[in-house]
């Protein structure tokens, strides 16, 4: 059977739609998922798009699925659904690749990374033309000055979004920058405007992958679907979930919302069920899935823990939003039994 792999911005996309598309759109998928090559899915090329293999699928007479869809092998990618104009206009800017450093697939919007780019406290107003590149000259040395463009490619920085990089002198700039770069890239580049040094945060990232790239025989070293391949990598699966079966299809398009559950990629996996001893600390940048860890880890302890009758596990905040924010998603996480055993 053909792959299908589903990104979570497609998730995102879904979420928004009114209930009565959503019905249509998990309808066309469990027909999509048995045959993605069917004769009544049509296949339609998008004019002046930046990445060839980018189509659309239409679903009813208003709707549009965006498919990664591939010059060879049978993966088959969604990454986004919309309005037939709004689908047209988000997927005519997107670059998918495989990065030559690690390996993970990735999706690109190099115009806007530069947009955000020049949006700067010192800076010119963005370039008017999305065509040109408007990062931004700066007096001030740049955030990763230090850091040659080959260690940036090591570190996942798709190589179009190294002049956006470069134009960063501090972290508000890589703020900015954040919805464009992907997850493992902006995870090494906090790292190292928090002070890590490049070997630290390489070991990191290099830890996080070991795994899957054990995993990974010749055979599929030699495979021709390069989009199956890297699609099987950690850094891969932060952003993209593989379709194991249709149960596993139908869970994800009932919780839409709770994409969070999906998308937990090895490296969040291993600390939400490691046991610790004593007290310990998770670190890292806006973004990177820390409240996430804690909501599975919470979950986790609650499963695992013996808790004495009437105990509870206590998870804590600063912020009151978040909290509750927590406690919303606890209640789609878990089961009743483990639910009596949190407090947020």
């Amino acid at each position: 059977m053909p792959t299908l792999a589903i990104g979570d911005d497609f998730l995102a996309a879904f979420a928004a739609l009114p209930q009565k598309a959503q019905r249509k759109v998990s309808a066309f998928l469990t027909k999509f998922r048995s045959n993605p090559t069917a004769s009544s899915i049509n296949y339609e090329q998008i004019h002046d798009v930046r990445d060839d293999r980018v189509r659309t699928v239409r679903i009813g007479l208003e709707y549009r699925a965006v498919v990664l869809h591939p010059s060879s092998g049978d993966t088959y990618v969604l990454v986004w659904v919309d309005h037939h104009d709004k689908a047209m206009a988000w997927a005519r800017n997107k670059v998918f690749e495989v990065n030559p450093a690690t390996g993970a697939l990735q999706m690109i919007d190099v115009d806007a990374a530069e947009a955000a780019a020049s949006t700067r406290t010192d800076g010119p107003p963005a370039a008017e033309s999305r065509d040109i590149p408007a990062t931004s000259p700066s007096s001030r040395p740049g955030l990763f000055d230090s850091v040659s463009d080959g260690d940036l490619e090591t570190l996942g920085l798709p190589i179009p979004l190294i002049p956006s990089v470069r134009s960063v002198t501090e972290e508000a700039d890589l703020d900015r920058l954040l919805p464009y770069l992907p997850a493992e890239a902006s995870e090494a580049l906090y790292g190292l405007a928090a002070g890590y040094s490049l070997e630290e945060v390489q070991r990191i990232a290099a830890d996080s992958r070991d795994a899957a790239e054990r995993a990974q025989t010749a055979a599929d070293e030699a495979s021709h679907d390069q989009i199956a391949l890297a699609l099987r990598h950690p850094d891969s699966q932060r952003r993209f979930h593989v379709i194991e079966d249709e149960r596993d299809l139908t869970e994800m398009l009932s919780a839409p919302l709770a994409q969070w559950r999906v998308f937990l990629h090895p490296t969040q996996r291993a600390l939400v069920g490691r046991n610790f001893r004593g007290p310990a600390q998770v670190m890292g940048g806006a973004g990177t899935g820390k409240t996430v860890v804690l909501m599975h880890r919470a979950r986790h302890l609650s499963r695992t823990l013996e808790v004495p009758v009437g105990a509870k596990i206590l998870v804590t905040s600063f912020t009151k939003n978040l909290t509750d924010a927590i406690e919303t998603n606890h209640k789609t996480l878990c089961t009743d039994a483990e639910l009596s055993r949190l407090e947020v």
